[in-house]
């Protein structure tokens, strides 16, 4: 999934990346979540100066007490920000989570978490080997 869709936003030099997400995060789920952890991937440059990060986000209703995943892809230039929101259960192609990351959440409830949350534990597995005994297989 790429950027198809995304909503555009107008923000001041002296905010970060990391603090718009948080906030965005906040604004799209309102008071029944909480956001649980948010990790910030790595910047890819997709052009002259410009880079697209992937934050993953944790969240947990507050009526069921589960908590699952969203990739923010976020892209900065010229004082805009252009974010794209997707829910672990739309099969984001970004797969930096960590294992750590991905063990807070709660068991998947469909076979595209369950795909995504392996995929990500395959990709930290081929990047850090060490790991591979922690892994927590779905």
């Amino acid at each position: 999934m790429g950027w198809s869709e995304y909503q555009e936003y107008q923000v001041g030099s002296n905010i970060s990346t990391s603090k718009f997400v948080k906030y965005e995060v906040g604004r799209s789920y309102g008071e029944s979540y909480e956001i649980v952890k948010i990790e910030q991937g790595t910047a890819v440059k997709i052009g002259r100066g410009q880079f697209k990060t992937a934050f993953y986000v944790a969240v947990k209703s507050i009526v069921t007490g589960e908590t699952y995943a969203c990739v923010y892809l976020v892209q900065r230039k010229n004082g805009q920000v252009l974010i794209k929101k997707m829910e672990e259960t739309e099969g984001p192609c970004y797969y930096e989570a960590s294992v750590a990351f991905i063990n807070l959440l709660s068991k998947p409830k469909t076979l595209e978490s369950a795909w995504w949350r392996n995929r990500c534990f395959e990709i930290q597995n081929t990047r850090r080997p060490e790991l591979a005994e922690k892994l927590t297989r779905l």
